[in-house]
């Protein structure tokens, strides 16, 4: 049984390694953000059933930023809510789905509308884009575990 959970929390250990350093990589690029703006995340887990990094932009943004595609206002399931329209999240979960997932075209009401990418032609860094209104939105996936039985 030791021998057994050695193992489980050695790979336990590697991926909680590989998702703080995608959230550290992130807090460097919502610094970059002007002051209470609205960002998206461009990037999601590849071949994984629960993506691990989709609430990582919410957090970068605590206190900086106003994470956008968050879908927990939108549902009315949660204590906080939002209005119609309102500056700050989208109002309904159909928008928050298609950015999160691909699909989602920016609208005139968005703008400005921050996107933290991946760093072209990289698998781990990110920046920092305007988006502009008519955009189609297309996460990149990316890979943030180690590839062990490849």
């Amino acid at each position: 049984m030791a021998a057994l959970a050695t193992v489980f929390f050695a790979f336990l250990f590697v991926d909680e390694r590989a998702l703080n350093r995608i959230e550290d990589q992130l807090d460097v690029a919502v610094a970059q953000v002007p002051l209470r703006q609205r960002v998206i995340s461009l990037a999601v887990a590849e071949e994984v059933r629960v993506d691990p990094i989709v609430h990582a932009i919410d957090r970068a943004c605590i206190g900086r930023c106003f994470s956008y595609a968050n879908y927990e206002p939108c549902t009315a399931a949660f204590r906080v809510r939002c209005s119609r329209n309102n500056p700050i999240v989208v109002d309904n979960y159909a928008d928050s789905y298609a950015i999160q997932t691909g699909g989602y075209i920016v609208k005139p009401r968005d703008f400005p509308l921050y996107g933290v990418v991946l760093r072209p032609g990289t698998q781990s860094g990110f920046t920092l884009r305007l988006l502009e209104p008519g955009e189609r939105i297309s996460p990149t996936h990316i890979r943030f575990a180690p590839g062990l039985f490849e």
